[in-house]
């Protein structure tokens, strides 16, 4: 009952809840203790709260988990690796949109609603975690594709309003958005003789990036104020354009590094919460229950957001 796929018929499911809770509650004739019912969360939650009983707390992990002995589900940290970076990426691009909406007092709420929604929908523990099937994949995929499409008719509406009036070109072009520029390609911009680039900095104080354009043709470049900024071009040499390796055989690889230290970390090592604090973890161990390591590689995988590292009384390593 209730596992996946399981709940697709509603009337033959109720019907078959109505005589498990029948037939469960006649043995209370046989002097059992159990009445079953239909229910809410708020009146178990009453019921918790009139038992007037001190209820544990979990502080420990849940992950890494395991549904079945030597199957960790420590996978899914990585799995699914393009549908995860896309997420991220359209969640830039519904940062960026409400900012402009604001800023640029458009008031349009309809555009930004579908891409929020598919962002929403995109959290499922099915979608980002890369453990739903590939044609489910495809959907979550789809449905930020067409979010970001209306999303671009707000950054269009705002770019025109937040334009100083002598910076105004009429008619004002439309914006377009790199979509392909993570594998070189801007279809947008790659034939065209001349083209401005927009940049927005969503934050409140000056920053320097490195952006890459994917052109074919060669450019001058100028600043917002026609001065003709200066570059410099560096010859990529042939080894870099040819490193060993580089193959495409259609069959998914796995890359893993390992580094080699003699510190002495007593099994501990300590990686960082969502970027909210770090946490110790000891290999091959869990707090709150005995641990029979099966699978001493998957079961000590953790997600980490930012850092990793060991160390013993004299030194860390850092990752």
């Amino acid at each position: 009952m209730g596992s996946d796929f399981f709940d697709q018929n509603a009337h033959e499911d109720f019907k078959n809840l109505d005589k498990l809770i029948h037939y469960v509650n006649l043995q209370q004739e046989n002097g059992s203790g159990i009445n079953v019912f239909y229910s809410t969360p708020s009146c178990y939650l009453y019921v918790l709260s009139k038992a007037e009983k001190k209820w544990s707390t979990k502080t420990d992990d849940f992950f890494p988990y395991a549904s079945t002995p030597s199957v960790y589900w420590t996978g899914y940290y990585t799995s699914r690796s393009v549908l995860k970076r896309y997420e991220r990426y359209a969640n830039n691009i519904l940062q960026v949109t409400r900012q402009q909406n604001g800023f640029s007092q458009s008031n349009l709420r309809n555009p930004i609603f579908d891409l929020s929604e598919a962002m929403g929908l995109a959290q499922h523990h099915d979608s980002v975690s890369g453990t739903s099937k590939q044609h489910v994949a495809n959907y979550y995929a789809q449905r930020l594709s067409d979010g970001i499409d209306r999303a671009i008719e707000v950054i269009n509406d705002a770019y025109g309003k937040l334009l100083s009036k002598e910076n105004r070109t009429i008619p004002i072009p439309n914006q377009f958005l790199c979509h392909y520029s993570n594998i070189r390609a801007c279809l947008p911009i790659e034939e065209q003789k001349q083209f401005t680039l927009t940049f927005w900095n969503s934050t409140i104080h000056p920053v320097t990036i490195y952006y890459r354009v994917p052109v074919t043709r060669q450019y001058f470049i100028y600043d917002p104020i026609g001065n003709l900024v200066s570059a410099e071009y560096l010859m990529i040499p042939d080894t870099t354009k040819n490193i060993p390796g580089r193959m495409n055989d259609n069959i998914g690889k796995e890359i893993i590094i390992r580094y080699n230290t003699d510190i002495n970390s007593e099994k501990k090592y300590y990686t960082d919460g969502n970027e909210r604090q770090v946490l110790e973890r000891i290999r091959d161990y869990r707090p709150t229950w005995h641990y029979i390591p099966d699978d001493p590689i998957s079961s000590n995988y953790y997600p980490i957001n930012s850092r990793i590292w060991i160390r013993d009384q004299d030194r860390q390593l850092t990752i």
